[in-house]
C-alpha cells in the first residue's frame, strides 16, 4: 500500500512542480547571451526576475522529490503498472493550468482526459483473488 502512496506523492509533486515552472518561466523575459552582455547584468536579472526564479527553483525541487517517491514506488508497483499512472498528471497539469492560468479547456481535451483515467483504470484494475502489489 505503500507503493501507491509513493505514485500518488509522485504524481502531485510532479503536478506542481509542472505548475511552478510555468508560472516561474511566465515572468521570465527572454534571455540571450547578447541580451545580458549589452542590456543587463546578472545581478540586475536575478533582482528584478527573483519570484520568477525562485518558482523555477522550487519547480525543480518539487521534480527531484517527485523522482524519489517514483524510485520508492517502483521497488514493489511492476513499471508495466506503474509507468501508466503517470499519465494522471497529464489530466491534472490540464486542469489545474485551465484553473490556475485560465487556458482553454475544450470537449476534446476533456474526453481525452476521461480516456486516459478510464486507460490507467484498466491497467490498474486487479480482479478478486490476483495479489495487490
Amino acid at each position: 500500500m505503500r507503493s501507491w502512496f509513493a505514485i500518488i506523492a509522485s504524481l502531485l509533486l510532479v503536478t506542481l512542480a509542472q505548475l511552478l515552472m510555468k508560472s516561474g518561466m511566465s515572468g521570465m523575459p527572454v534571455v540571450s547571451l547578447n541580451w545580458l552582455m549589452v542590456e543587463g547584468n546578472g545581478i540586475a536579472f536575478l533582482q528584478s526576475h527573483l519570484s520568477s526564479l525562485i518558482h523555477v527553483f522550487f519547480g525543480l525541487m518539487c521534480y527531484g522529490l517527485s523522482l524519489g517517491c517514483w524510485m520508492l514506488a517502483l521497488k514493489k508497483i511492476p513499471l508495466s503498472v506503474a509507468y501508466p499512472c503517470l499519465s494522471i498528471s497529464y489530466v491534472l497539469v490540464t486542469l489545474l493550468a485551465h484553473w490556475v492560468f485560465a487556458e482553454p479547456l475544450s470537449w476534446v481535451v476533456l474526453v481525452g482526459s476521461v480516456l486516459i483515467m478510464l486507460g490507467v483504470s484498466l491497467i490498474t484494475y486487479k480482479p478478486a483473488g490476483h495479489r495487490a502489489h
